[in-house]
């Protein structure tokens, strides 16, 4: 089994040293390739990582010709992949002790299981580990893997997911380039055509906490916009794979849509109508499939109405009742 470990780099000097040094402390039992993606830094990350990598022939730097974001970084990758796994390592972050060795021998004892993933926990600049908020449990998902996924069983990140390269080929599981949440949207896009999924109980990854997150208040109308564009995807995949009929999905990309368009009303109103715009090119069910055959009854018949009215009436009454 060969693996391809893929590290999109952009301007993380002051930590791609641990990063790679964590990674090759763990290859000598493990056939593997090291694919850095350099999205164009303007630091001196890829030099830094070259002294790192000295005479290692297992390691490949190929560099982007303009600065494209994580998602490409990470497509470049897969497309240079010549792995029968992939694994994603963010260049900030640092495998556990034992990672590769973990994941490897549970993609061994489940040679049919199109993705293994263990658990992670966060650090922030004084490098002390802590638990991870949400924390998974062990298991085996076989057959059924979008509802384990969609009850937060299966963790909503890229990174630390050992795949099966043939299984997102097959799939065309490429990340959304220009998008701010890519993980939200890859991950159920991989749950949605997964058919076994199993998940370790060993830490296997270490998360850096960083600044600048899109949760602050600033940044609420950026936080928005962007999880309007995954929703927005996720209702149009979810319709091309012919999963629209399923109850727990229905209901889960219904609830996040909501979710947002409530919260963006107590914010500005130009961030709302975009928001309202975009989600209404990407409707999905029409009224009939939403009451009755999906989830019947008055009460969602009357909060889905507003989609089946004219946009700027549908808006208007959103906005009124939940704003």
């Amino acid at each position: 089994m060969k693996l391809s470990i893929i590290l999109p780099v952009y301007n993380v000097a002051s930590f791609i040293g641990p990063c790679l040094a964590s990674v090759f402390n763990q290859l000598a039992d493990v056939d593997a390739e090291v694919i850095l993606v350099d999205d164009c830094c303007t630091d001196d990350s890829i030099a830094r990582a070259k002294d790192v990598i000295g005479q290692r022939e297992n390691c490949h730097i190929l560099r982007h010709d303009r600065n494209r974001g994580l998602s490409a970084a990470r497509n470049t990758g897969m497309t240079s992949a010549t792995g029968d796994y992939v694994l994603f390592v963010d260049s900030d972050d640092v495998l556990a002790d034992g990672c590769l060795a973990t994941l490897v021998s549970l993609a061994d004892a489940h040679p049919d299981a199109d993705v293994v993933v263990g658990q992670f926990d966060e650090f922030e600049a004084d490098g002390e580990f802590r638990p991870a908020k949400w924390r998974q449990h062990g298991g085996v998902y076989d057959g059924d893997v979008i509802a384990p996924y969609l009850n937060s069983d299966i963790p909503v990140t890229a990174w630390n997911k050992l795949c099966r390269t043939k299984f997102l080929s097959a799939n065309t599981l490429m990340f959304e380039e220009g998008l701010v949440h890519e993980d939200a949207l890859w991950s159920f896009q991989v749950a949605c055509c997964a058919r076994k999924v199993v998940v370790a109980d060993a830490v296997t990854y270490h998360y850096r906490q960083r600044g600048g997150s899109l949760d602050r208040q600033d940044n609420r109308s950026l936080h928005w916009q962007h999880y309007g564009r995954v929703y927005a995807l996720q209702t149009d995949f979810v319709f091309s794979h012919g999963l629209q009929r399923n109850r727990l999905i229905f209901k889960t990309v219904e609830k996040n849509r909501f979710q947002l368009l409530a919260d963006a009303c107590l914010g500005d109103r130009a961030t709302f109508d975009a928001l309202y715009a975009l989600l209404r090119d990407h409707v999905g069910w029409t009224l009939w499939q939403r009451t009755v055959v999906v989830f019947p009854g008055l009460k969602p018949w009357l909060r889905n109405l507003h989609w089946s009215l004219p946009r700027n009436v549908g808006r208007w009454i959103f906005a009124k009742i939940y704003g």
